[in-house]
């Protein structure tokens, strides 16, 4: 086997998009490790989170989509990193990327070239932190792991948004 994995699955979400309590499950600091569960569906928690929030949840619209988008095309080429596939979804984003970075530093810039791109073309308030802490990276060993993965981020996101970019 590799040292390194063949790419990443790196996957973050909207603020306010995936609160703790979500019927979906959700992950805190307990439950981060892979393969551990994820905290069960509460109602009550994920409204105490709702309330507490610091600002509105963020949805994505079809300009906002291809900011990030286009954000996150300009940083593989950037760091010179293949892109296997992108999808900006409204509250999510899927990239599969090959890095020779860790995975944690290539989820920071797409976050932050992203963020930077939606606040130059006033597409968010200056103030608004657009995504949660962290996100996921899913290591991909084998070349059917990353071919899978891209079908997954193209094809397995549901039907085509309203407006979206050519891909």
């Amino acid at each position: 086997m590799n040292d390194a994995p063949l790419a990443y699955l790196i996957t973050f979400t909207t603020f306010g998009s995936w609160l703790h309590g979500d019927p979906r499950g959700s992950v805190n600091r307990e439950h981060s490790e892979p393969g551990s569960p994820f905290l069960l569906p509460d109602e009550h928690l994920a409204m105490a989170e709702a309330i507490s929030a610091r600002q509105s949840s963020l949805v994505l619209d079809s300009v906002s989509r291809a900011a990030v988008r286009s954000a996150i095309v300009g940083v593989c080429a950037h760091r010179q990193w293949p892109l296997h596939a992108v999808n900006v979804r409204t509250n999510h984003v899927h990239v599969v990327v090959s890095l020779w970075a860790k995975p944690e530093a290539a989820l920071h810039d797409f976050k932050a070239y992203a963020t930077r791109a939606l606040r130059q073309n006033k597409l968010v308030n200056p103030t608004v932190s657009p995504w949660t802490s962290g996100g996921s990276t899913r290591y991909l060993w084998k070349s059917s792991d990353v071919e899978s993965a891209c079908r997954y981020v193209t094809e397995g996101q549901g039907a085509d948004l309203p407006s979206e970019p050519p891909q």
